[in-house]
């Protein structure tokens, strides 16, 4: 998960949501986002045109896959923190689909692990969230998460309103030999999800936070910590 300090930062400049008497340094301009902006039009039924899976979602695209991580939930509540230790297992269902595959990601055993649930395009090219109906607004560049060779990057969307400042913030970075994907947002509540995975093994970590009143934050595998 990106630093929440950093993603949230018009919010924080106003409301010092962070705690830190730190100064803030000023923004750097946003990577430009290495991607096809062409999203994938996947057809629903499979068909034999699908290639061999670039290394990186090789083992996102078997028929079903599943990794259990050690985990822990770290809870601010009324100032009082807690900590809890347990496991979260995530598992992918892959199906052909055109000139790529559709990806069901689940996760389950302890709380916030269902908020990394998605579901995923994935083509030679890189991988894109996949749209939730014809009503979904988002363009390929906002769906998009990580292109077959990946590259470090960020896409920001900022909505400065008077009264309501909000926004996300999607990374992905490399970790450990993994390539962590991040999805945050602001506005009124927080949350965000990190998926990492590395070629070779898929899943190796994973995080999902909330705040609104209070703080929680799952950890899963090696994922970075804020």
């Amino acid at each position: 998960m990106t630093a929440r300090c950093t993603a949230m930062r018009p919010i924080l400049l106003l409301l010092a949501a962070c705690g830190s008497s730190a100064p803030v340094a000023t923004r750097a301009p946003a990577a430009a986002t290495p991607v096809p902006h062409r999203a994938p039009t996947l057809a629903s039924t499979a068909t034999s045109s699908a290639k061999r899976a670039p290394a990186i979602f090789a083992e996102l695209v078997q028929p079903h896959r599943s990794w259990k991580l050690p985990a822990e939930i770290v809870s601010v509540h009324d100032g009082r923190t807690t900590r809890t230790k347990g496991e979260v297992t995530c598992t992918t269902d892959a199906t052909v689909a055109g000139d790529g595959w559709r990806v069901e990601l689940a996760c389950e055993g302890m709380a916030l692990a269902d908020r990394l649930t998605e579901t995923y395009e994935i083509t030679n090219a890189g991988m894109w969230v996949a749209p939730t109906g014809g009503d979904d607004k988002r363009s390929a560049a906002q769906r998009f998460r990580l292109a077959a060779t990946p590259v470090a990057y960020e896409h920001r969307d900022e909505h400065d309103e008077p009264d309501f400042p909000n926004g996300s913030l999607i990374t992905a970075a490399p970790r450990n030999g993994a390539w962590c994907i991040s999805d945050d947002y602001w506005g009124g509540d927080e949350g965000g999800t990190t998926l990492c995975f590395e070629a070779g093994k898929g899943i190796t970590g994973a995080a999902a936070f909330f705040s609104g009143g209070f703080t929680d934050d799952l950890y899963v595998g090696d994922v970075k910590r804020n």
